[in-house]
């Protein structure tokens, strides 16, 4: 959110992604990248080219989709998950205070952006947001 929310910052983003990828938009290009990354043993041993090729169209896709997001504000509860590892944040919303205002509540979760998501500290996240979905709940059946 926070590249997505700087004002011009997704296209430079985009367009320097962009470059890099470029020399593997093709399947040679892919073939020889993939060739040169197993032998230097920084792949998972059991990453295949096929799925390489998904991880780079995935990629594609999501520097597309952060090039056209243009955030708008969001009046409602929000519920911010934030990992605990990693350089602090520059922003302890993350650039969500801007655009939630005042209905935002942060949590850190154990792990990094990446780490937070796979056992065991998926299960961390997936309790604080039973939690988070349980107050929910609660509140709306007060009103």
């Amino acid at each position: 959110l926070g590249l997505a929310a700087a004002p011009g910052a997704a296209a430079s983003l985009s367009r320097d992604l962009q470059a890099l990828i470029r020399p593997v938009a093709t399947e040679a290009g892919l073939r020889w990248l993939y060739e040169r990354a197993r032998d230097a043993d920084l792949l998972p041993p059991d990453l295949d080219l096929d799925h390489l090729a998904g991880l780079f169209a995935t990629f594609a896709h999501h520097r597309r989709a952060l090039a056209c997001y243009r955030p708008r504000p969001y009046g409602g509860p929000l519920v911010l998950f934030r990992a605990d590892e990693g350089p602090p944040p520059y922003d302890p919303l993350l650039g969500w205070g801007t655009l939630a205002g005042p209905h935002i509540s942060a949590h850190e979760v154990p792990g990094d952006h990446y780490s937070m998501l796979r056992a065991p500290q998926v299960a961390v996240l997936a309790e604080r947001i039973a939690g988070a979905l349980a107050r929910h709940d609660e509140e709306r059946s007060r009103e």
